[in-house]
């Protein structure tokens, strides 16, 4: 694939995973990824983190509410 195709390619499933992930996450984000996530990460207050790898960005989203 040249570079054209892959951002195409990369678009589309970027849109796909935002669809389905939203800004809650998906069911598998809602039911185990978070509160494990968020079981580690624990008082958040007057931190501050860092979301590697996150996606469409909602678990820096949702940590960002729970640190004020």
């Amino acid at each position: 694939m040249n570079n054209q195709k892959n951002k195409e390619y990369w678009e589309i499933i970027a849109k796909f995973y935002h669809a389905n992930v939203g800004e809650k996450g998906d069911i598998r984000h809602e039911i185990i990824i978070n509160p494990v996530v968020f079981s580690f990460l624990g008082d958040l207050k007057g931190k501050v983190v860092l979301d590697g790898a996150c996606g469409n960005g909602y678990l820096s989203r949702r940590m960002a509410k729970t640190a004020k």
